[in-house]
């Protein structure tokens, strides 16, 4: 035994070195890069252990992000086990700790996927080669620079190898390992992977019924099944239980909303993605640029490039057995094809047209609860396991056909070349020199050091819709977090819901700030108010403190509007560097008194979520794009909402400008949730003025189109106490 344990160090130590190779950044004391996915990584790296041992609290919901609304993690990426097991890295600094956590999950994924294979085809060399194939495949690494939850998935063949073991031997201990193996591959990972695992386990059992006579529901394996069930309830039970909670509530309804079709196709490789290679690849991605357009949508999730090396073993493995019938490969064979069938979506995709086709997933999303993935092409990584496999016994072939042992290793090391060529992956090419050192600026260091109760808003707040990340900034926030240990106005999470971001866009100084990402001037409001009124309001109702500016967001113009607008009623920053400019709210809150009704709306111009869009954006070719359209804000739907402060119960005049477009319409006026009047929005600007009962604190005047065949807008918003 002791000699086996030796010999899985060896094997565990050389998927190290391999690793290292592969991301020589972390070699060079480079970070995985920060912004987005990557720095929400870290952020929960550093999350888990802050809730849990800081603030005392479970980590699956926070106020520290879209503070005062906060956010259910959920169904997020956390990885709760991942920040509790390498928490006493952070003193290492957070790069180190997720560079360091890669490098181990690399190695214990291709050590236990080494082991699946040799249970099965006792070929040390194959399996080797299974490993290598599981653990480097290029849909993997794509994973690793941006989603901590697949980073780690060794666990999934450690996890299949103690099920076949227990149907082999019907060993209660063995049961117990596979529960323990099922909880560390979910919470290391995530859900997801929890339900593919647990979905490949009831794929195994119908193939083994399908094409066995024998019963394998005796007693022995039916205590088995007892064991592992127990056994996650009572280690997992610390966190299913709040995620079945959050399921329980209306709250998983907005989530299931950011898994549907739509996002599904868009999530889902291009059949040609298994044969091409993918834009990370350093060789071949300038021989393939001219497709690259079958990755575009998300090259992180669209890689699924399977290798020519790894499908010729692969058929090897099966042409070798077919004397058996394919008694050895026909499991693997099964899993594989299933799994490959669920990961290209909804719609089979070719050459970058959605054909119409179904795919088996068109199924699998209408399963309630399982269906909360929204990117399919993860099944590939799991289905990647079983076609390593089926190229191990592909090499065992290979390998029993060759008159020596001499003979063995030289095929066994051309292989490795040929893999090392095909699956050559970022840290090799020239998307490295992006991965800079990650740094966090003083001014947030600074910040963490103050004590007190307090927010931070952090600007960009809202996701830039015209870049190519879009969520940099927004993720650079949670980075940035880690030093502040203050709740962010702001904040990324990879699912979110209409109340977070309306929260978001109702504050002017943020719509600025988002605004001012695309464009020179801040062109953001209906409203004819003074926006450093609602700021204020706002700033003060959200505690926050201070009020930052990534300076690298902003051309000069824009930045220059953007520190005249805050400097205008903040008075000058407190902290300047070439990377940071913060103002602190304390004095301009503290001396400002706001003794009237102030109105503010979620109105960004040009962007997705806005419940309202200026004219002069919605004009295009219109013959109706007349100078009055162009001022009009228009609904983005049959309704829409304007917020108003008021400081004590009070009945205000309110007056607007309303327009219907292209033909007149109804629309109800609701003062909260009582109804006003029924206004007719005519094709030419009319003046509609009511009186609205406001209660202290925050009101809301909402328009709901009666006839839902046209679009509504306003002008001139005016508030009046």
């Amino acid at each position: 035994m002791r000699s086996v344990y030796k010999e899985y160090t060896y094997i565990a130590i050389a998927y190290l070195l391999i690793t290292l190779a592969f991301f020589w950044p972390i070699m060079a004391g480079k970070s995985t890069g920060i912004g987005g996915d990557t720095a929400q990584s870290m952020w929960e790296l550093w999350w888990v252990p802050f809730s849990l041992f800081t603030l005392h609290a479970q980590p699956y919901f926070t106020l520290f992000v879209y503070f005062p609304v906060g956010a259910n993690l959920a169904t997020q990426t956390l990885a709760p086990l991942a920040g509790i097991f390498f928490a006493p890295l952070q003193a290492l600094g957070l790069p180190a700790e997720l560079n360091i956590f890669i490098v181990v999950s690399f190695a214990l994924s291709g050590l236990f996927a080494y082991m699946l294979a040799f249970h099965f085809t006792h070929s040390k060399l194959g399996s080797l080669a299974a490993g290598f194939i599981y653990t480097f495949a290029p849909m993997h690494i794509a994973q690793s620079y941006s989603h901590l939850q697949w980073i780690s998935i060794g666990f999934i063949p450690l996890f299949l190898l103690f099920m076949v073991k227990l149907a082999e031997e019907k060993k209660p201990s063995y049961a117990a390992y596979a529960g323990i193996s099922f909880v560390l591959l979910t919470f290391m990972g995530d859900i997801e992977q929890g339900i593919i695992a647990a979905l490949v386990a009831f794929l195994a059992v119908v193939y083994v019924l399908a094409v066995s006579r024998k019963l394998i529901l005796n007693k022995k394996v039916i205590v088995g099944a007892v064991v592992l069930v127990a056994t996650v309830a009572i280690l997992g039970s610390p966190f299913f239980l709040y995620i079945l909670k959050f399921v329980a509530s209306p709250a998983f309804a907005q989530t299931q909303l950011q898994s549907s079709l739509n996002y599904n196709v868009l999530y889902s490789p291009d059949l040609l993605s298994f044969f091409v290679p993918g834009p990370m690849n350093m060789l071949f991605s300038g021989l393939t640029s001219n497709v690259y357009y079958i990755f575009a949508a998300d090259p992180t999730e669209r890689t699924a490039y399977l290798g020519y090396t790894v499908i010729v073993l692969a058929l090897l493995g099966i042409f070798y057995d077919r004397k058996n019938k394919l008694k050895n490969t026909g499991i693997f064979i099964f899993l594989a094809a299933v799994l490959l069938l669920l990961s290209y979506g909804p719609y089979l995709q070719v050459n970058g047209v959605v054909t119409k086709l179904p795919g088996l997933y068109l199924a699998y999303h209408y399963i309630p609860l399982i269906n909360s993935l929204r990117e399919p092409g993860r099944f590939d990584m799991v289905a990647m396991l079983f076609v390593a496999v089926l190229a191990a016994f592909g090499f065992r072939g290979v390998e029993q056909r060759l008159k020596s042992r001499s003979s063995a290793y030289a095929a066994f090391a051309v292989v490795v070349i040929l893999l090392l060529i095909e699956y050559n992956a970022i840290p090799m090419g020239s998307l490295a020199a992006k991965y800079g050192i990650a740094y966090i600026p003083k001014a947030y260091t600074e910040i963490g050091n103050i004590t007190g109760n307090f927010s931070v808003l952090v600007l960009p707040a809202l996701p830039n819709l015209t870049s190519a990340a879009p969520n940099y900034y927004p993720g650079l926030e949670l980075y940035y977090q880690t030093a502040m240990k203050k709740p962010l106005v702001g904040g990324y999470t990879t699912r979110f819901n209409s109340t977070q971001q309306y929260v978001l866009e109702s504050m002017p100084l943020i719509g600025i700030g988002t605004y001012l990402q695309s464009n020179t001037s801040a062109y953001y409001t209906p409203l004819n108010e003074n926006f450093t009124k609602t700021d204020l309001f706002l700033l003060d109702a959200y505690g926050t403190r201070f009020v930052s500016i990534a300076r690298s967001a902003y051309s000069s113009q824009a930045l220059n509007e953007l520190v005249g607008y805050l400097g205008s009623f903040l008075g000058s920053p407190v902290y300047v560097s070439n990377s940071t400019i913060v103002f602190s709210t304390y004095n301009a809150i503290s001396s400002t008194s706001i003794s009237t009704p102030v109105a503010y709306t979620p109105a960004i111009a040009g962007y997705a979520y806005s419940m309202w869009q200026p004219g002069s954006v919605l004009c295009g070719s219109s013959p109706y794009c007349n100078n009055t359209f162009k001022s009009v804000w228009w609904s983005q739907s049959k309704y829409a909402f304007i917020n108003i402060y008021a400081p004590a119960r009070t009945t205000a005049r309110i007056s607007m400008l309303t327009m219907a477009y292209p033909r007149p319409t109804l629309v109800y006026v609701y003062d909260d949730a009582s109804l006003v009047s029924r206004v007719p929005f005519n094709t030419s600007e009319s003046t509609y003025t009511f009186n609205a009962s406001l209660g202290q604190g925050v009101n809301q005047i909402v328009l709901v189109d009666a006839v839902n065949s046209t679009i509504f807008g306003i002008d001139n918003f005016t508030v009046s106490g």
